[in-house]
């Protein structure tokens, strides 16, 4: 049958659903760049055209790695926010933490260890300036942590200073 809207000879528009990220299927060169991340160590960087799938490689990338501690950093809220949307379905076993002093984030210390020392997987979303002005005074041990940084050809010496602590990452 047909929808109906309010107005009852209008028909409601039919919204597809939209897929997830996770669930789109991988081009060739997007599974060459999965298969060239395996088992590396250190800060690795994709480099590509904009569009390409950075995102969802890597996505794909964080569902393998299975670290205790997942830094996701971007330069502006929205860019952060983008990442919140998409990466939740790769890994949907961790706790979501967005540290940003706009509406929906936190600033407060206290809250940030407390939730940093609690049990399980998690996975903390920033802008560049709280992970520099935050985050790199409470995230100090990085073992079994892992940085995911958008758009790092923004990154000032601090936050690459920052970035460079984690034994392991992806920019």
């Amino acid at each position: 049958g047909i929808l109906f809207s309010s107005d009852k000879n209008k028909p409601a528009p039919i919204v597809p659903p939209t897929q997830q990220d996770c669930d789109k299927l991988l081009r060739a060169d997007q599974v060459d760049a999965l298969k060239q991340l395996e088992d590396k160590d250190g800060i690795n960087v994709l480099n590509t055209p904009c569009r390409w799938g950075k995102t969802i490689v890597a996505g794909h990338h964080m569902k393998r790695i299975n670290a205790k501690l997942v830094v996701a950093i971007a330069p502006l809220l929205v860019s952060v926010e983008n990442l919140q949307n998409r990466l939740a379905c790769f890994i949907p076993g961790y706790s979501p933490l967005l540290v940003d002093s706009d509406t929906g984030g936190t600033t407060n210390i206290e809250e940030i260890k407390k939730f940093l020392a609690s049990e399980g997987n998690h996975i903390i979303y920033s802008t560049f300036k709280s992970a520099v002005d935050i985050l790199s005074e409470l995230i100090t041990d990085c073992e079994d942590k892992y940085i995911l940084g958008d758009e790092i050809h923004n990154a000032n010496p601090q936050l690459c200073e920052f970035v460079q602590q984690f034994p392991k990452g992806l920019v």
